[in-house]
């Protein structure tokens, strides 16, 4: 097993795709800090390291590398025929898949880690620590979750959104395609649990109370099922939650983990190697 997770990181650090991603993962976060810098320079006033943490990770685009990065990293050993030769040196199935899955989700984390160092490092360099936090856009009240509580949402959130790409790279085993897919699934689940509930507000109509409790449960839904491909690592939809709601998204987070990561290894169980 070790060997084996050995030539996973050997494969991933050699990889070009993944200082790519680096170097993309970059840029968007040196444009804003270059106009979080140049506000502070102007004024001598900013926000405060938390909200301009929370801007950072708001307009990053760490999900969006991470969905690409996971789907190369996994289909690549089925498309070069490499999973084959790993077989035949009699490895198991399951330690075949430990050792990818750890090896890409450490490519995720270090994608996040990246991200929110250099979000703390100018937060904390150009910030005003006295000043007040975002406002919610969806309550229209003050947030002010523990920073590390958020942070911690992030992490099980990006984790989250690793495991339900990695599972469709074991799925589809085709770059192309899995990146696809991964970008477009997510938004058509929630189309299709908007339809749904509409269908059951239609039924219901006639009593309002079935129908508020149908609405409340989507909204619920909406903000716990993975982001879209439409925001990036925490749109705005988070930025109201309390410090319950950040609880209760990190558990929810640590379950998509377990049932997307349960699923990849049932697939690699199950599926035969054609390549």
């Amino acid at each position: 097993m070790f060997n084996l997770l050995r030539f996973e990181y050997r494969t991933l650090f050699l990889r070009k795709s993944f200082f790519v991603c680096l170097i993309v993962l970059l840029l968007p976060l040196l444009l804003i800090s270059a106009d979080v810098i140049d506000v502070y320079n102007k004024s001598g006033y900013n926000s405060s390291p938390f909200t301009i943490l929370q801007m950072m990770m708001t307009f990053s685009n760490v999900s969006v590398l991470v969905l690409i990065f996971t789907s190369i990293f996994g289909c690549q050993n089925y498309i070069n025929g490499t999973a084959k030769v790993i077989y035949a040196k009699g490895y198991s199935r399951t330690q075949i898949f430990f050792a990818k899955f750890i090896a890409s989700a450490t490519a995720a984390i270090i994608f996040f880690l990246v991200a929110i160092t250099f979000g703390l490092v100018i937060g904390y360099s150009f910030g005003d620590p006295k000043a007040d936090e975002v406002t919610s856009i969806i309550a229209g009240t003050s947030s002010k979750p523990e920073m590390w509580v958020y942070i911690l949402h992030l992490f099980t959130q990006i984790m989250a959104l690793h495991a339900f790409y990695f599972m469709i790279a074991e799925l589809l085993r085709r770059t192309g395609v899995s990146i696809v897919i991964d970008f477009f699934l997510p938004t058509m689940i929630l189309t299709l649990f908007f339809l749904f509930q509409t269908i059951l507000k239609s039924i219901f109509k006639d009593n309002q109370e079935i129908c508020d409790k149908i609405g409340e449960a989507y909204e619920k839904f909406m903000m716990y099922w993975l982001p879209t491909s439409s925001t990036s690592i925490i749109g705005s939809i988070f930025s109201g939650f309390d410090s319950i709601d950040y609880t209760v998204g990190m558990i929810v987070n640590i379950g998509y983990v377990i049932l997307f990561g349960g699923l990849a290894w049932l697939l690699v169980a199950k599926k035969q190697i054609t390549n």
